[in-house]
């Protein structure tokens, strides 16, 4: 299973928010949208589940087409069931006459996983993470149970679904600290030290998954479509206290990140370097929100706080200056 991750939001925050004036680009590029409803509700016992298709939603193995096809359930982290098949080096069995789709390798053998160029590739509930060279794969995000199905239940803070019963009830929220993965209810942990380097996270901070609703773009950044006048950062999927902040691209359907949401500085913690993010420098100028998130200090414009020190390290955009100890 390929898991959402954190993996590029120094880089994707740096493009669009960590200094105070930074400007940011968008991957507005959309494919079409090849989702299929498959309805699984079985209803009497007598009746069989309706067949599925290749990635498409299950309750039993029985549903999925392809030679040795079985479904991977929700509370393996696919809401709402995925079909799939066996795959070795050779691919085919993973084509569906329009896509290539990946065969990737796990502890028991060959599986196919759906390609992806963005969002718009997968099915709903589901966004497109990762670079296997030619195209990404759709990984599932979940916000309540009803979204996973089938007696599954919802990681709320990390929106994967899980066996009922498994989701954390203890760890550190979003926007709290962390060494390692482990201290998070999600199981993300932006550390403090990345690759030997200072991040400027001092002190570490708990994020979450979420899939960008409609709204995010390079011009305004975000623009509400229900009320354009609006000045609010969404929560989307994420707990109502968090921003469903981009990942990567600008566009709905792509992965956010759950960060902390905040008014005012005194939200974040600022001795540890943190302020409230809630004006972002676009093409189009200025954009203020009512509402920010919990981000490092550049502290190539503003001091650190007592304690720490302004350190340049090198980030895929070029040379930052963060706080560390």
């Amino acid at each position: 299973m390929v898991r959402l991750g954190c993996l590029v939001l120094i880089a994707s925050l740096c493009a669009i928010g960590c200094g105070d004036d930074d400007t940011g680009g968008a991957d507005t590029s959309v494919a079409t949208d090849t989702n299929v409803a498959v309805d699984t509700n079985v209803g009497e016992d007598t009746n069989p589940p309706p067949m599925s298709r290749l990635f498409g939603q299950c309750v039993e193995d029985s549903q999925c087409p392809g030679a040795g096809a079985y479904c991977r359930p929700s509370e393996d982290g696919f809401p709402g069931g995925s079909c799939t098949v066996p795959c070795s080096a050779d691919r085919t069995p993973c084509d569906d006459g329009v896509i290539f789709n990946h065969c990737l390798m796990g502890d028991d053998g060959g599986f196919c996983d759906a390609r992806c160029q963005n969002g718009f590739d997968c099915r709903d509930g589901y966004t497109c993470v990762g670079d296997l060279g030619d195209g990404g794969v759709c990984v599932g995000v979940c916000s309540t149970d009803e979204d996973c199905g089938n007696g599954a239940e919802c990681n709320v803070w990390s929106g994967v679904c899980g066996p009922a019963g498994s989701a954390p009830t203890s760890g550190s929220l979003s926007g709290e600290s962390c060494a390692t993965e482990d201290d998070c209810r999600s199981g993300q942990c932006i550390q403090e030290i990345q690759g030997g380097m200072p991040s400027g996270w001092v002190g570490g901070s708990c994020v979450g998954n979420c899939i960008l609703p409609s709204g995010w773009n390079s011009n305004t950044l975000y623009t509400n479509p229900a009320d354009p006048s609006d000045r609010v950062l969404p929560a989307a999927n994420c707990p109502d206290s968090e921003v469903c902040f981009p990942n990567g691209a600008l566009t709905e359907r792509s992965p956010g990140l759950c960060i902390d949401s905040c008014r005012t500085n005194s939200d974040c913690r600022v001795d540890e370097g943190f302020f409230c993010q809630q004006t972002w420098m676009l093409s189009g100028g200025a954009q203020t929100f009512d509402n920010g998130i919990c981000v490092p200090i550049n502290c190539a414009g503003t001091d650190c706080p007592s304690g720490l020190t302004c350190t340049t390290i090198m980030t895929a955009r070029g040379p930052s200056q963060v706080c560390a100890r």
